[in-house]
């Protein structure tokens, strides 16, 4: 792997991670959930949350709606 390319990737994760962090934060700031960045893919909240919303985006997917709010919202 050439340095630029791991450079591109190493950002994208970075990226992701963030994603994931805002999207956990938002999760629990309505559902009065106790927040700790320490706890993103560790917490059984958070596993139990994410089957949640990888079966909604499969049921999403079937029936033709948007997959996700950011899908929505870059256009």
């Amino acid at each position: 792997m050439a340095q630029s390319e791991r450079k591109y990737s190493m950002k994208s994760e970075i990226r992701q991670i963030f994603n994931d962090l805002d999207a956990w934060l938002n999760y629990c700031r309505f559902r009065m959930i106790k927040y700790d960045p320490a706890d993103l893919y560790r917490s059984p909240e958070y596993k139990e949350w994410q089957e949640r919303r990888k079966k909604r985006q499969q049921w999403q997917q079937r029936n033709g709606q948007a997959n996700n709010y950011r899908n929505t919202r870059s256009q």
